[in-house]
């Protein structure tokens, strides 16, 4: 009996070393939590550094396909792409020169096709009560920031293909 006894001691005393460790452990992840940073303006998303590099220190910069992708992926996003970073990005995009701008350019244009659509669909339920439907396409149309950033893309990428450069107001779309 007293060999069962002590291992049901045993079985006792590793559940409290258990539940121990356990409180430590969670501790431990609570002063990590502590560690991050408040601001996230403070932490710079590589990809950014990447643009950031390629502006402004050139000889320091070299490129990299995944950092490439993660932009224009992102760059129609005017939540996640700050309106600084997007008009690195324009430039970025003028002497590019592969699939990817070709890419690039295919989905600015699917985008300004899609919202389009979508924006139409609603102008004309809102001319069913009567109201004016091609002002209200406009209006859509220019508060949509994913389109107007598509649209811009969409000319810059048509404009560097013809040798044309585009001024600094058609640039700005936030």
């Amino acid at each position: 009996m007293s060999k069962k006894r002590k291992s049901a001691d045993s079985d006792s005393s590793s559940d409290s070393s258990s539940s121990d460790s356990e409180v430590e452990k969670s501790q431990k992840k609570t002063k990590k939590d502590t560690n991050t940073p408040v601001n996230d303006e403070l932490v710079l998303h590589p990809m950014f550094d990447y643009l950031d590099k390629w502006k402004n220190d050139r000889g320091n910069w070299k490129f990299v396909t995944n950092k490439q992708t993660q932009l224009i992926k992102n760059c129609f996003n005017d939540v996640f792409f700050p309106a600084k970073y997007f008009k690195m990005f324009l430039e970025y995009i003028v002497p590019m020169k592969s699939n990817a701008r070709r890419l690039l350019f295919e989905t600015s244009k699917h985008i300004i096709r899609r919202e389009k659509l979508k924006a139409k669909e609603e102008a004309i339920d809102f001319a069913k009560i009567g109201g004016d439907m091609d002002k209200f396409l406009e209006k859509e149309l220019e508060g949509n920031k994913r389109y107007a950033r598509a649209k811009i893309v969409y000319d810059v990428i048509l404009a560097s293909e013809s040798g044309e450069t585009l001024g600094e107001e058609s640039c700005v779309s936030d």
